[in-house]
């Protein structure tokens, strides 16, 4: 899935797919500690998330569009991508990224980031040519000072959006 090469070097880091509900309870808890470190608090339980990857997932296969972060087998971030159709010529490639603030700054972020935005231009190559795509990302990993493809964020949920395919080969 990722590289070593990839990665960070951190100690027991390693990236993975999400293996169904096994993960929840543990999303749960890193949800709940990114938002309430980013002053965004919110409750999410192991039933919420159970609830919404099981009934309300559209355009997204967890089990291939998301990317769980481990350090010594215990989970300190993830990312979710999808799709959705935009206006009638424009495709919109979308991903939420969380991680524990106790792992933020140390290259987890971006390189799950960068695994991402690989994945769905995978996804966005497989869609007809002639429809616009652009990229969205929403996270709350990143601060106000923090750049990403030379583009700077201006808020925490201010969306960044790039043309997606732009240099893709």
């Amino acid at each position: 899935m990722i590289e070593k090469a990839s990665l960070p070097a951190i100690s027991g880091l390693k990236f993975r797919h999400f293996q169904g509900e096994a993960d929840y309870a543990p999303m749960a808890s890193v949800i709940t500690a990114s938002e309430l470190a980013d002053q965004l608090p919110r409750s999410v339980s192991e039933q919420d998330l159970a609830s919404a990857y099981q009934h309300r997932l559209i355009n997204c296969d967890p089990y291939r569009d998301m990317v769980i972060a481990e350090v010594n087998g215990a989970m300190v971030g993830y990312n979710r991508g999808w799709w959705e159709q935009g206006e009638s010529n424009q495709r919109w490639y979308v991903h939420h990224a969380f991680l524990h603030p106790e792992w933020r700054r140390m290259g987890i972020g971006r390189a799950m980031l960068q695994w991402m935005e690989q994945r769905l231009k995978e996804i966005a190559f497989t869609h007809p040519a002639e429809i616009e795509k652009l990229y969205e990302v929403s996270t709350s990993q990143f601060h106000a000072a923090d750049k990403v493809n030379n583009m700077r964020l201006l808020s925490v949920w201010l969306p960044m959006i790039l043309p997606l395919m732009a240099g893709h080969t």
